[in-house]
């Protein structure tokens, strides 16, 4: 099998995941390739990843945080097959790697997680979410959730600041965005089931949960990674309720309104929306769906 490592190099573990790799690697075929954060980075993952596609059975592992997981996923989803298996495997070495503990991959564990790759037990076969508008966003693939409203504020925020690494700066911008409250609940949307039509006018937060957590460990629903489903998760009511649930985020207390497999999502305005911890500005109306067993993924 041949390693192909997708490293992001604004994180400062790379030059220790370099040596790491030369050490566990010395007998066996790996390439590593630096990317840069840009629009385009699944577009350019693919080509990166195009030559490989006659090895047989390919390990493409994403080494970065959520974002780069989510792009590389990205690229493997979009790839002809040409006969060879494609495994994913993460190196997470990001903030929150929300899919890397849903997975039970060690974080903050180089070695560990190298480890993992070589002498893995488990490959999982879930699902991914794909989100399309006629905007600005086109297509993108999610493997983790889809946010709106105050998710997207706080990723946004979050992902502006400088100094943004770390539980408690993700608290902090929570904290911030909370004076926003009555500006982002009372935006009307609508969302369109195959079988009937939900209007949350009055909501802090949605959110389509294909994983359970979001990042640090914070527990949001019960959402599996590979039952063809996701989660719909709706917070609404006033900022005492809003802070009550906050209060028991690591509890898993925000309450499932449906699962579902698909769904057109059509708001008031154009804005943006969090992928994976990334922030995307997209259209009015936008169509989201389950591509099931999408991604053979290396898990403990």
């Amino acid at each position: 099998m041949k390693y192909l490592f997708i490293i992001n190099p604004i994180f400062r573990e790379v030059a220790e995941i370099e040596n790491a790799l030369r050490e566990s690697f010395a007998n066996t075929c790996y390439e590593l390739i630096r990317i840069k954060e840009s629009d385009n980075e699944a577009k350019y993952i693919e080509k990166v990843i195009y030559p490989s596609l006659n090895a047989g059975h390919l390990c493409v592992t994403a080494a970065g945080g959520d974002g780069t997981v989510r792009s590389v996923a990205e690229a493997i989803v979009n790839l002809p097959s040409k006969n060879t298996f494609i495994t994913m495997g993460i190196l997470p070495i990001g903030s929150g790697n929300m899919i890397a503990r849903e997975l039970g991959i060690p974080v903050n564990n180089i070695k560990k997680s190298i480890e993992l790759l070589l002498n893995y037990k488990t490959i999982r076969n879930i699902d991914v979410l794909e989100i399309c508008d006629s905007g600005a966003l086109r297509r993108k693939i999610c493997v983790a959730c889809i946010g709106f409203r105050i998710s997207a504020v706080v990723a946004e925020s979050y992902n502006k600041s400088i100094k943004r690494r770390g539980l408690f700066s993700y608290i902090y911008h929570i904290l911030k965005s909370y004076k926003d409250f009555e500006k982002i609940r009372f935006q009307r949307t609508t969302l369109v089931f195959f079988d009937r039509e939900e209007v949350v006018d009055k909501a802090i937060l949605l959110s389509l949960q294909n994983l359970s957590a979001w990042g640090y460990g914070v527990k949001v629903c019960n959402a599996k990674p590979d039952d063809g489903l996701f989660n719909c998760v709706i917070l609404d009511g006033n900022r005492i309720k809003t802070l009550f649930y906050a209060l028991r985020l690591f509890r898993g207390a925000f309450p499932t309104r449906l699962l579902a497999k698909r769904v057109t999502i059509i708001r008031e305005r154009e804005g943006v929306i969090q992928i994976d911890g990334d922030t995307f500005y997209a259209g009015k109306e936008l169509s989201v769906r389950v591509l099931p067993a999408s991604l053979n993924v290396i898990a403990k």
